[in-house]
């Protein structure tokens, strides 16, 4: 309604975001409430497809049961409830949430009776419903996703040695928080554990261990969600990237983080304060014009234009064909046994 007066064409709304800003993006694709609002989404490391990431509303009650239970505020009526959690402080609602990540008590969006999300969004996908925004979409993540999350499950194994027993055992454990059997559990703790060797370095190990909720909350339901769209929504756009060159390490951050979760924003956002001539500026320079490009044409142009490294972004799926199971998951070498693991678990379970 507003966009002219900026100078922006309202036939060629983009919305993007990152980490839980990309959950929200890819579900307002979903959402019958924004169709026609916008025609473009640029989704960056995360997907409305990690179950743990976007709640039903029985499971929002239950963690709603549970800030209650540690703030003394219990009572057999919600709005009492409700109004007595409302009453307390910042201070005392930040003091009783640390921790909360780790346990898989922090608070989601919302779907099921709702205006935005009526449905799941696995339902929404599989209904193949006619309010769904069939809009271009591009989508990616890093390639160290996980890297960061030790800090809350495992924190100790920022700066201890690391056994390959100690490390069987936190893999598990985060298993266990994110998917919805003991079998499935105990596979996905044996996938990620056949990667670790004797040889393994202490990085190497550190980010094997990342991957396993790297991989189940950002990777895969990113990738998944683009797959799945497509095939839903075959005649639009749809482009893939993963970030492979690290950012320099935040202050007291190590270093084998790698390309840790939100480098993308970093690129797009803080590259500018880098010299000129150094990779991280190079980089973040060739990230926006993508970005701006493929918001005002659909497309994200050429990587390295004029240069003798110059590199056409083709489309992550044929248009006008729908994409099948193996169709461009495959394109993600190192992601495709994982997420067609991950995806047939999440498969069994709806």
């Amino acid at each position: 309604e507003n966009i002219h007066h900026f100078g922006g064409d309202p036939s060629k709304v983009t919305i993007f975001g990152g980490s839980a800003g990309s959950i929200s993006v890819s579900a307002l694709v979903l959402s019958p409430a924004a169709r026609g609002l916008f025609h473009r989404a640029i989704a960056q490391s995360g997907g409305p497809l990690a179950e743990s990431l976007i709640n039903s509303k029985a499971r929002s009650l239950e963690k709603t049961a549970i800030l209650a239970k540690n703030l003394n505020c219990n009572s057999s009526h919600i709005e009492s409830t409700i109004g007595c959690i409302r009453n307390q402080t910042v201070a005392r609602l930040q003091a009783v949430s640390i921790g909360d990540f780790s346990r898989n008590e922090f608070f989601a969006p919302i779907y099921g009776d709702t205006e935005v999300l009526p449905l799941s969004p696995s339902q929404e996908l599989r209904s193949n419903s006619r309010n769904m925004n069939k809009v271009d979409l591009m989508f990616g993540v890093t390639r160290d996703e996980g890297s960061g999350s030790l800090r809350n499950f495992a924190p100790e194994l920022l700066v201890n040695n690391v056994t390959i027993e100690s490390a069987k055992l936190v893999m598990a454990k985060v298993a266990k928080l994110y998917v919805h059997s003991a079998a499935a559990a105990r596979e996905v703790t044996d996938f990620y554990a056949a990667k670790l060797t004797p040889n393994s370095t202490q990085d190497e190990i550190k980010l094997i261990i990342g991957s396993v909720w790297g991989d189940m909350l950002l990777v895969c339901p990113t990738i998944l969600f683009g797959e799945e769209l497509a095939k839903r929504a075959p005649t639009s756009r749809y482009f893939a990237y993963r970030v492979m060159q690290p950012t320099p390490p935040p202050s007291g951050f190590p270093s084998w983080l790698g390309v840790f979760h939100s480098t993308s924003q970093a690129y797009l956002f803080k590259s500018y304060v880098q010299p000129r001539e150094s990779a991280v500026h190079r980089m973040g320079s060739e990230m926006v014009s993508a970005w701006a490009n493929f918001a005002k044409t659909g497309h994200p142009g050429v990587l390295a234009a004029g240069t003798r490294l110059a590199v056409e972004w083709t489309e992550a799926f044929k248009r006008g064909e729908e994409a099948d199971n193996n169709n461009k998951i495959g394109a993600w070498p190192r992601c495709a046994a994982r997420c067609i693991m991950i995806r047939t678990n999440r498969e069994e379970r709806s």
